[in-house]
């Protein structure tokens, strides 16, 4: 447990948030009034805050933005299933498509696509395939 925790007012700028997060590599702030704890802010209240911000930028860029995120979150791990899915984005809408060879997969790509700021909802048409079963049923 820590004994020096930091702690921001009410008040406090964005930006020492995020200074704080980063520097003390924590995912949690609690917020004081004086003595009183009332609140903490996550870094999933900012990625969703984050999010809203880019709902009011929408443009045309966008969902490009988004589909590239995604893209280059897949592309940083080595099991994720690289271009056997698609990912399209529509209105901030991902779709997965394509093949994946184990289940639990699915279940990673949903959460890699719902990080990503912006992202309304996503719609898995994953098809799970048995790798051993590949070319005996032309798959």
């Amino acid at each position: 447990m820590t004994r020096d925790v930091l702690t921001m007012g009410e008040a406090s700028p964005l930006d020492d948030v995020i200074r704080i997060m980063e520097s003390r590599h924590v995912g949690r702030v609690p917020v004081v009034e004086g003595r009183r704890l009332v609140g903490i802010v996550s870094r999933s209240d900012l990625a969703r805050a984050l999010g809203a911000l880019l709902d009011r930028s929408a443009g045309p860029d966008k969902d490009d933005a988004i589909r590239e995120c995604i893209l280059a979150e897949m592309a940083r791990h080595r099991w994720a299933p690289g271009q056997n899915v698609g990912v399209a984005v529509g209105e901030g809408v991902v779709e997965l498509t394509g093949m994946i060879f184990d289940e639990r997969l699915r279940g990673a790509m949903r959460v890699i696509a719902e990080a990503v700021p912006g992202v309304r909802a996503v719609r898995d048409g994953l098809d799970l395939v048995d790798p051993n079963l590949i070319g005996v049923y032309g798959v």
